[in-house]
Formats: C-alpha cells, sequence, structure tokens
C-alpha cells in the first residue's frame, strides 16, 4: 500500500470499481490467547444487521465454528445449550447453541491458516490472501445470513453411491467380515453478497 493506493499482485480474477472499498488484514500476532469473544460476535451481528443481511429463520444468523473455537467460546460467555432453548422451536441436526442473535454449528474441517503478513505464497494465485494450512493457528469463524452464498450443482454429473464388497481373491478381506459404502457429491458454493457475511479470525487454545 502507498499514498492510500493499494496494489494486488496477481492481479484480482475481477476489475475493481473506483468506488469498491477494501479491508486489508494481516494475520501476524494473531496467538492462541486471541480468541473469539461473545462482544465479537455481536459487533459481527450489528455489521450484518447494518448491511440489511436476512436471517435464515427470521430470528438469527449463522456462525460455523471448529472445535477448539467452540471450547473458547463456551469457557467465558453466558452460553445457551441447543438442548436448553427456552422455546420449544425445533432444533437443527448440529446445532451447538446460540449466542446473541447467531445459530452456532461446528465444523470438525473449519478452515484454519498459517499466520501470514501476506508475503506467503509468492508463487501461487493466493499470494497475500491466505491458505489453507491444516495445522495453522489462524480459525476463521464464518457469520453469514441468507443469500450470503449459494450452492449450485454441477450439470451432467451425478451424485455416486459406492459400494465395495470383498471379492474371491481378496485376502485382506478373508472372512468377508466387512464392505466399504462411500459416498460421492458434486457442487460449487458461489458468493452472492459479501455484506451478507462476516469472517473473524483468531487464535485458539489446543486441548488436545
Amino acid at each position: 500500500k502507498s499514498s492510500g493506493v493499494v496494489t494486488f499482485t496477481p492481479a484480482l480474477d475481477d476489475k475493481c470499481d473506483a468506488t469498491d472499498k477494501f479491508r486489508i488484514v494481516n494475520t501476524t500476532g494473531i496467538s492462541s490467547s486471541n480468541i473469539v469473544t461473545g462482544s465479537a460476535v455481536e459487533r459481527a451481528v450489528a455489521l450484518l444487521k447494518h448491511n440489511k443481511a436476512p436471517k435464515y429463520d427470521g430470528k438469527n444468523y449463522v456462525g460455523i465454528m471448529s472445535p477448539f473455537v467452540t471450547y473458547d467460546f463456551m469457557q467465558d460467555s453466558a452460553w445457551v445449550n441447543a438442548q436448553h432453548y427456552a422455546s420449544p422451536e425445533a432444533i437443527k441436526d448440529g446445532e451447538l447453541g446460540k449466542w446473541g442473535g447467531v445459530r452456532f454449528y461446528e465444523d470438525t474441517e473449519a478452515w484454519t491458516e498459517a499466520v501470514t503478513d501476506g508475503t506467503d505464497c509468492s508463487s501461487t494465485p493466493a499470494k497475500g490472501f491466505g491458505f489453507y494450512d491444516a495445522d495453522g493457528a489462524v480459525n476463521h469463524t464464518p457469520i453469514f445470513g441468507k443469500h450470503a452464498y449459494a450452492g449450485t450443482r454441477i450439470a451432467g454429473v451425478k451424485d455416486k453411491l459406492i459400494i465395495k464388497v470383498s471379492g474371491p481373491q481378496d485376502t485382506s478381506n478373508a472372512t468377508n467380515a466387512f464392505s466399504v459404502v462411500s459416498w460421492r457429491v458434486w457442487f460449487v458454493a458461489v458468493p452472492l453478497n459479501g455484506l451478507f457475511g462476516v469472517n473473524l479470525l483468531s487464535g485458539a487454545s489446543t486441548v488436545a
């Protein structure tokens, strides 16, 4: 950045307008003590309301947490567990609970990345934007409303249910004790409105 001008290298896929606004985030310095707090969630909700993001059930937005972020958040917040809701509304599968107008779900494959100042990945299109690292110290907690993104199926590609049964020459399963059932689903997630989502970047305790 120089004199109010931001230069992206490599260039962005879409050309920018002179009126476009960017928020530059540097994850250098994020540590395990920089956890997601109730205040951070409430600020995200305030931004979504300001941007007029519609809610999923007319009452709540949706948030997705990794297990370690969940652990930290539930230690010091007036967390309302899903099974203790005062109203008899239906509890969604996999729901953790709610806080400040957000229903939270847990994802064991949540996006994590390495702490970076934006200079990593110099040989890839991801330069400056962070990149996935299974052991990364930076955790992403997206909070979003309806129409923030959509899922679209790929034309001509069908879902597959695959059943593998042990054959007569399969010595690894000599007693035919098991078969393997797997499935494959093809889809693409497409962002619709960036103003309808907020992504919290944080550290997290390691309790494993």
